[in-house]
């Protein structure tokens, strides 16, 4: 773990404040995990990466609490780092289902290393900082949603990766095994319609509202819209509710 180490000074002007107290959990990604992680990204070594990225690399790899692997289950949690625009901590997908796997990238190799102020788990990849995305595929409730990506290109997938600000309503396998396009609408319009750009817009920001999505009408550059309903949780268009 000795690049760890390094990284963690690295960072160390930006870290103090946020790991103050305890205690944590903390995967704890391997020398070989580091350097397949600079090479991946276009780095020679860690003095190549901008601080304030590497200290929320690290903080990424950080949950509040002290969690053994006996605590863990298929969930998601909040990590210490944070999303720029907002400051909402970043979501990391914890799958159980064979080992330990988080966001679909790194496995728990070593786990339950007791210390003072928490537990480490060793990983074997670096967690980077997730996208939209790479949510959707970390997480197989939405195998047929990344389906549906993946039929369509690279440009829908393309627009989800990139930075900006999106609130996407996405539907779980379950609902896609039930959706028929009775209108025979396309698919990238279908798509286009989860989605809210240039906002994001958490459970507890939403309130009784038409919002413009993504999807345009017939051909045209008007924006189709989408009413929320918060009375009884939150349902959209009168017919799907958030989960």
């Amino acid at each position: 773990l000795s690049i760890l180490v390094d990284a963690l000074v690295a960072a160390d002007g930006n870290l103090p404040e946020a790991l103050s107290g305890g205690p944590f959990t903390v995967f704890a990604p391997t020398n070989d995990a580091f350097a397949a992680f600079l090479s991946a990204n276009g780095f020679s070594s860690l003095n190549d990466v901008p601080t304030d990225v590497l200290s929320q690399i690290l903080l990424n790899h950080v949950i509040q609490g002290e969690l053994r692997s006996s605590d863990l289950s298929t969930s998601y949690d909040k990590t210490m780092a944070s999303e720029a625009s907002t400051g909402e901590n970043l979501s990391i997908y914890i799958d159980t289902s064979a080992g330990v796997t988080l966001n679909g990238v790194s496995d728990v190799t070593t786990a339950n290393i007791e210390a003072s102020n928490g537990v480490i788990h060793i990983v074997d990849a670096v967690i980077g900082l997730p996208t939209i995305v790479d949510h959707a595929v970390a997480n197989p409730n939405f195998s047929s949603l990344v389906g549906a990506l993946t039929s369509y290109g690279t440009t829908f997938t393309d627009l989800l990766s990139t930075p900006g600000d999106f609130t996407v309503f996405a539907p779980d396998n379950t609902a896609f095994g039930a959706f028929t396009n009775p209108n025979s609408n396309s698919l990238d319009q279908i798509l286009s319609n989860h989605v809210i750009p240039g906002a994001t817009a958490m459970s507890s920001g939403l309130e009784n509202m038409y919002v413009n999505t993504a999807a345009t009408f017939n051909g045209t550059m008007d924006y189709l819209s989408m009413y929320i309903n918060t009375d009884s949780g939150v349902t959209i268009n009168g017919n799907s509710s958030v989960t």
